[in-house]
C-alpha cells in the first residue's frame, strides 16, 4: 500500500498487515487484513520502533503465514526535477548515447532528435500533470476498493 494522497506529507505513519509477495495472490483474497494511519510525530517523537511495534502487535491481527506487518513512515515529499532539469537530463544523455553510438553523424541525429516533444520542457510539464491527475485516480480508486474490502470482511 503506497502512502496516503489523503493526508499531507510527514504528518503520519502507515502500519499494515499485507501480503507482500508480489508473485502470488493469497488463499482468501484479500491483500490487506488490517491498515491505519498515526499521527507522525507520535511515531517519531514519542516511540522508538521497538516500542511502536509493540503497539501494533496489541492491537493489529495475529499475521497468519504469507503476511507481514509492515510500517512505512512517510517523512518528507519527494523532490521533483523541473521540467527544465528533466529536459536538460534528457538531452545530455541522448547526446553521450548518439555520441557513443554513432559519432560521424552524431550532430545530424541529435538536430533530429532534438525536434521531438520529448525535449520539450513545455510537453514535459503537461505530460507531468497527466500522470500526477492519472496516479491520482489509480490510489483513489484502490483505497475505495480496499474499504469496500474492510466493510465486507467485517460484516
Amino acid at each position: 500500500m503506497r502512502m496516503s494522497a489523503f493526508l499531507p506529507a510527514g504528518t503520519y505513519a502507515e502500519i499494515s498487515v499485507s501480503w507482500t509477495n508480489p508473485y502470488t495472490l493469497p488463499a482468501n483474497g484479500i491483500r490487506y487484513l488490517w491498515a491505519c494511519c498515526i499521527p507522525w510525530p507520535e511515531a517519531a517523537d514519542g516511540m522508538r520502533t521497538v516500542e511502536l511495534e509493540g503497539y501494533v502487535r496489541q492491537h493489529a491481527p495475529e499475521a497468519p503465514h504469507g503476511y507481514t506487518l509492515a510500517m512505512c513512515f512517510d517523512k518528507l515529499e519527494r523532490r521533483r526535477f523541473s521540467p527544465e532539469a528533466k529536459a536538460s537530463i534528457r538531452k545530455k544523455r541522448m547526446v553521450a548515447r548518439i555520441m557513443k553510438k554513432d559519432p560521424l553523424f552524431a550532430d545530424q541525429f541529435i538536430s533530429e532528435q532534438l525536434k521531438r516533444p520529448y525535449f520539450d520542457p513545455a510537453q514535459i510539464a503537461e505530460d507531468d500533470k497527466v500522470h500526477a491527475a492519472k496516479m491520482a485516480r489509480l490510489e483513489e480508486k484502490y483505497f475505495n476498493k480496499f474499504v469496500e474490502e474492510s466493510v465486507v470482511n467485517r460484516g
